[in-house]
């Protein structure tokens, strides 16, 4: 007669479980460290990136299933098992079916069966359905898309090579994309872990209390820039979302603003940490990597639209606090900034030696987020040990770190095939040209096009997931009409990016909606409201390429004059207030000259002429709002 199952046995199984889950947390996280610093070629070991990448994924794979847990535990444990000797099997194997897949038909189409049931099965539980009926579409065109009328007609492909294509070629699952997820995501991971581990939130809040000062709503500049700081270190919007805005939604809603916009205005903060540099989100290395360029460039690209994000959501929320008349702000965030200088001194040795071995050693950016986690470690080791950050907390980190980027590997290993599959069929060729059609007839539909695309797929996808789509669709087009290639992948980054608090499904903004218990649509709404200047910005990329540090120091500086005028008009025209309140006239004037300064006119006939002529109109009207607003002050006293 067989045992009952006791509570002690299942406290033992789950405790089991868990120390295997952090175990193979660790070797996600540890195993892309064996290839960025080159540790195979210094030992005299020829081993494949891919190879390496199989069993992260394996690893991952593992980690999804013990984590995301079905009705049938036996199943999830059979399946976590059988993706651990997946990934064991492939980093064995690949070398032989890379090259000779042609000739081990069963065994290639083995790895691809395998590779597929586990990947789209651990998609479902992590993301859902969206990504896997692309998958599902466009196994079925390759099928059969020979079948179909010839303007849509792809390659033959029998269901062998399917297989054996999707499980072992280097350019679909086992492709760049996933090789960028392990080696380049992972390590950034790492790096954003370990600040936070520091105290990097806590300084950050202290940060953004001292800039809100004693200012009339102040609370939402304690938001901003605290959601600003740590979204640049986390990557992930909704991640920021449950860390920050427990503290911020609650904050702002005591300083008088309301439910749904103290959960909007932290649901779009959130979401622009993903474009704030240094650590920008996922997408940004995947950017680096298909536009052949250093991530610096990147960074640097990134640097006057973010700022322009942060700065307009600053602007509306300061305007929106002198409408309603909120109070001064004058609220303790935790301790003061000046209690936070051993955190604050890793915090800047971190980001000098990032930074450092970017701009000055010209070193991967990689392999700066190694050297930049290795010496924040140490220095935390050295100097917080009283506070907690003790080498088993160091370790916990690491492995939560694995934790983590589990889900991030799922994506882009599905993406790579998805990808695979656009180009191995034709239909990327094919999507690209009827795009290309569109843009003939006006580059502004087909960028309106993509912009929809982009939201509608971000309904049910991560920004990585969608940008790494439209980037294989959308952008080669935009770039074969003069579109500048970073301008054209910026684009498609911004709008997946803003998926993520676009109705109806908006993920960032509902995770705040569900912190401040308000309606998801209504904060979805007043996030889109909140972030209009995001919605525009990506046009600025195509039409002003200045935005993106393209250009001569003076076309620079001319735009980024031209939107510091333009922003606190067309802000101010939306809210009715800016210093004072606004006529129905006023606003509409506001608005219409804001646009008109953003609008590229300097090409046309007398255009120089004009911008200057609606710059000075523009720096006139503000000057006129700021004494009218002072005599109105002046009058009141």
């Amino acid at each position: 007669m067989a045992r009952p199952v006791t509570d002690k046995d299942a406290s033992r199984t789950a405790q089991l479980e868990a120390t295997t889950a952090r175990g193979l947390g660790l070797l996600v996280a540890l195993l892309p460290l064996i290839v960025v610093l080159g540790l195979p070629s210094q030992l005299g070991l020829f081993i494949l990136d891919e190879q390496v990448a199989a069993l992260i994924l394996g690893v991952g794979l593992a980690l999804v299933f013990l984590r995301q847990r079905s009705s049938l535990r036996w199943l999830d444990l059979a399946l976590a098992a059988l993706s651990l000797a997946y990934g064991i099997a492939l980093f064995q194997r690949l070398p032989v079916l890379s090259e000779g897949a042609f000739f081990r038909p069963v065994e290639a189409a083995s790895f691809g069966i395998i590779a597929i049931v586990l990947v789209l099965e651990g998609m479902r539980r992590v993301v859902g359905w969206t990504l896997t009926i692309v998958f599902g579409v466009l196994v079925a065109y390759a099928l059969i898309g020979h079948l179909l009328p010839a303007a849509i007609a792809g390659r033959a492909m029998s269901v062998w090579q399917l297989l054996s294509f999707l499980g072992t070629d280097s350019t679909a699952l086992v492709g760049p994309t996933l090789a960028i997820a392990c080696f380049v995501i992972v390590p950034f991971v790492l790096f954003g872990r370990l600040l936070v581990a520091v105290g990097a939130a806590e300084v950050f809040d202290a940060l953004g209390a001292k800039v809100a000062g004693r200012a009339p709503g102040g609370s939402g500049r304690v938001t901003i820039v605290s959601s600003m700081l740590f979204g640049t270190v986390s990557g992930s919007a909704v991640a920021n979302v449950m860390a920050n805005g427990v503290v911020t939604i609650a904050m702002m809603r005591r300083n008088g603003y309301s439910k749904e916009q103290a959960a909007a205005s932290e649901a779009v903060s959130s979401v622009g940490g993903q474009i704030m540099p240094p650590v920008m989100g996922a997408a940004a290395f995947i950017m680096a990597e298909y536009l052949r360029v250093p991530y610096s460039s990147i960074m640097i690209a990134a640097l006057i639209p973010a700022f322009l994000f942060y700065g307009a959501i600053m602007l509306q929320l300061e305007f929106t606090a002198r409408k309603l008349g909120l109070p001064a702000f004058n609220e303790a965030v935790g301790r003061p900034l000046s209690s936070y200088r051993l955190q604050s001194a890793l915090l800047v040795l971190a980001f000098v030696v990032l930074l450092g071995a970017i701009f000055l050693y010209n070193l991967p950016a990689e392999l700066a987020a190694v050297l930049a986690a290795a010496a924040l470690a140490l220095a935390g080791l050295a100097l917080l040990r009283s506070s907690g950050f003790t080498l088993k907390a160091l370790v916990s980190e690491i492995a939560e770190t694995g934790m983590s980027a589990a889900d991030v590997l799922l994506v882009c290993a599905l993406a790579g095939m998805i990808i695979g599959l656009l180009t191995a069929t034709g239909l990327g060729f094919t999507l690209s040209f009827l795009l290309l059609e569109i843009g003939k007839f006006s580059l502004f539909a087909l960028l309106v096009v993509t912009a929809l695309v982009s939201l509608i797929l971000g309904m049910g996808l991560p920004t990585t997931a969608v940008y790494l789509l439209l980037a294989t669709l959308a952008t080669p087009t935009l770039m074969q009409l003069g579109v500048p290639g970073i301008a054209a992948h910026m684009f498609v980054f911004y709008y997946g990016m803003l998926s993520m608090i676009t109705p109806p499904v908006a993920l960032a903004a509902f995770a705040a909606a569900s912190i401040a218990q308000a309606s998801p649509m209504r904060v979805g709404w007043e996030s889109v409201k909140l972030g209009w200047v995001a919605f525009l910005v990506p046009f600025l990329f195509v039409y002003q390429p200045a935005t993106l540090a393209i250009g001569s120091n003076a076309e620079i500086a001319a735009v980024v004059l031209a939107c510091l005028i333009a922003l606190p008009l067309v802000t101010a025209g939306l809210i009715g207030f800016g210093l004072i309140a606004l006529s129905a006239t006023q606003r509409l004037g506001a608005i219409v000259l804001g646009l008109l300064i953003l609008t590229p006119i300097d090409g046309l006939v007398g255009g120089a002429v004009a911008e200057i002529a609606l710059l000075a109109i523009g720096i006139g009207a503000i000057t006129w709002h700021v004494m009218t607003a002072r005599k109105a002050v002046s009058a009141a006293a």
